[in-house]
């Protein structure tokens, strides 16, 4: 478990000293310097949550989607292809590919 001293001490091993204020671990018996010493607690990371409960492998098909049709519109040479909605995105390609088949 990780500790703060707030004095500086010498571990029962002997050899390991400790500054105050420094953090250490230790895993021993510490009932001897239990009084100048303070445990430290690490908050846990959170797991943040798809918003809307989506699921986030539909997400990311979703947004390949887009970008394979944006990839389109530029290759059409389409005009601001990558600022456009993606429904009017795809009736200009659309046009624009009626115009290649005439």
């Amino acid at each position: 478990m990780k500790y703060k001293s707030n004095h500086n001490l010498l571990l029962p091993d002997g050899k390991t000293e400790v500054k105050a204020g420094e953090v250490f671990e230790y895993d021993g018996d510490i009932s001897s310097f239990a009084g100048i010493i303070e445990p430290v607690i690490e908050p846990k990371a959170k797991e943040k949550a798809p918003k809307n409960d989506e699921n986030p492998e539909t997400k990311a098909k979703e947004a390949t989607e887009e970008e394979l049709i944006r990839l389109r519109g530029k290759e059409l040479k389409i005009k601001n292809a990558h600022n456009l909605n993606i429904e009017t995105l795809k009736a200009k390609i659309a046009e624009a590919e009626g115009k290649a088949d005439a």
